[in-house]
């Protein structure tokens, strides 16, 4: 996991070692950017969809459940970007938008290693390193636009509902 902030430069902060989920879960609750970028195996089963630990380690939508509770709307994280098989199903993208992030992009389906890697170069130049700072939606439309075919499997939440141009 990697977090993005960006001011008048873009900070990094990771990639974190995450080994259990209470490491997982410790890490997203600590952080106060502006993004997190999740990149992880995901799959998917009778519980729903999850990220893969390392040792089969396992974290569910409802694993997020109280995230960031204690905290006021300005201090949680705005986008939560998944790179993550199956993450763009309801369970994990409802669980951030519960726990207060605004928006969202994940794939729905199993991503290829390189078209995740052409998408979010195009999405994050877009974002952060345009003469001026895109809105995320912004970002991915022009994402999309730009490679339809690479990002074809991925789709923007807003306030945990996909948002389209239609």
């Amino acid at each position: 996991m990697r977090i993005l902030d960006y001011d008048e430069t873009i900070r990094i902060q990771g990639p974190l070692e995450i080994r259990k989920k209470s490491d997982f879960v410790e890490a997203l609750e600590k952080t106060e950017a502006y993004s997190i970028h999740i990149s992880s195996h995901g799959h998917r089963d009778k519980k729903g969809s999850y990220f893969d630990l390392p040792f089969r380690g396992k974290v569910y939508g409802t694993d997020l459940e109280g995230l960031w509770e204690d905290r006021s709307r300005s201090k949680i994280p705005k986008l939560v970007a998944l790179s993550t098989c199956y993450a763009g199903r309801s369970d994990l993208i409802e669980a951030f938008s519960k726990a207060g992030c605004r928006y969202c992009i994940a794939p729905t389906k199993d991503p290829y290693w390189h078209d995740a890697a052409l998408f979010w170069m195009r999405f994050y130049t877009s974002l952060f390193l345009k003469r001026r700072k895109s809105s995320p939606w912004v970002a991915f439309r022009n994402t999309r636009r730009a490679l339809p075919v690479v990002a074809r499997n991925w789709r923007y939440f807003e306030d945990g509902k996909e948002f389209t141009e239609e």
